[in-house]
């Protein structure tokens, strides 16, 4: 019963870190993946694809592994290392929530500057040596 219930345990974390990880790579871009495996898969295969089979394919397959051949304390560890991934996982949401509303209101704040700017008009980048005030 332990070993079914570790073996659970440890698919569920592989399961989320893979969603987590395909969700990350369409919201910024494959260069903020640091696993070099889905790097490469991600191109021929697309990030979805390519987060299952770099994440969710090695946890499955030492899973398999520690269970076919009893192993309780091994599947243990490999439970608690994805525990602790886990956990920086969801402090790496708080800091992509972050950074996704900092990308946000950048792209408010250039739309409504680029819609109410009339040409002629000054630009935050103008300074005041651009500005034929001073002639």
């Amino acid at each position: 019963m332990l070993l079914q219930t570790l073996a659970a345990t440890n698919f569920l974390l592989g399961a989320y870190d893979a969603w987590l990880t395909q969700r990350r790579m369409k919201a910024f871009g494959k260069q903020f993946e640091l696993n070099s495996l889905i790097k490469v898969l991600s191109t021929p295969l697309g990030p979805d694809l390519a987060a299952v089979i770099g994440v969710l394919g090695p946890c499955v397959g030492w899973t398999f592994i520690f269970t076919f051949f009893n192993l309780p304390w091994a599947l243990a560890l490999l439970v608690g290392f994805n525990a602790k991934r886990f956990e920086i996982q969801l402090q790496s949401r708080v800091y992509e929530r972050s950074a996704l509303k900092i990308q946000k209101m950048m792209k408010e704040f250039r739309a409504v500057n680029e819609s109410t700017l009339h040409s002629g008009e000054l630009t935050p980048h103008d300074g005041p040596e651009n500005s034929r005030e001073g002639e």
